[in-house]
């Protein structure tokens, strides 16, 4: 579970019991500790890597991040900045079936990042109203789904639903 003051949990969802707690940091902390929001988070999705390289947690937060935390120790493997705050995230795949993250944004951009790549979160595309002429113009996407077809969908404060389609290689 995510707060609104930053802080994350992981729960054991058979007992209920949390067994980790990231607390939040001040944005402006000095010498803060790595791997910590200080912002809202505003989504969370379990993941399980192909190939059983592990569970995972994505988290994302008006801090500008988003975070992937090993869901068996607590620990933050990756991090990555926006620029502005991640409002949404969902996961999709490419045409090959390599998982993929949507990024929704504070602005109305999505961003495309890698899951299983090297480096992890590695920014495969950005989707901005202001340099492909669709899309979000106005506001934050409020919530983003992954749809059949190597489809997804979008929607922000510009009342806008977009339908958007991976159809390309990103080499993964």
């Amino acid at each position: 579970s995510g707060g609104m003051d930053g802080t994350l949990r992981l729960w054991n969802v058979e007992s209920g019991d949390q067994v980790h707690l990231v607390p939040a940091v001040k944005k402006d902390a000095a010498n803060s500790p790595p791997g910590h929001h200080s912002g809202p988070v505003t989504g969370l999705l379990p993941f399980e890597a192909p190939n059983n390289q592990g569970s995972f947690v994505f988290s994302s937060s008006l801090d500008d991040t988003v975070k992937v935390w090993n869901a068996t120790n607590g620990e933050c493997v990756a991090s990555e900045s926006h620029g502005q705050g991640v409002t949404s995230i969902a996961l999709t795949a490419d045409p090959k079936g390599n998982p993929l993250l949507l990024c929704g944004l504070f602005y109305g951009d999505i961003m495309i990042r890698g899951t299983i790549s090297n480096p992890p979160l590695v920014l495969l595309l950005k989707l901005s109203h202001q340099y492909v002429g669709v899309g979000h113009e106005l506001g934050p996407v409020n919530d983003i789904q992954s749809g059949p077809g190597n489809t997804f969908y979008a929607v922000a404060d510009d009342g806008k639903l977009t339908v958007w389609q991976i159809t390309g290689d990103f080499g993964l």
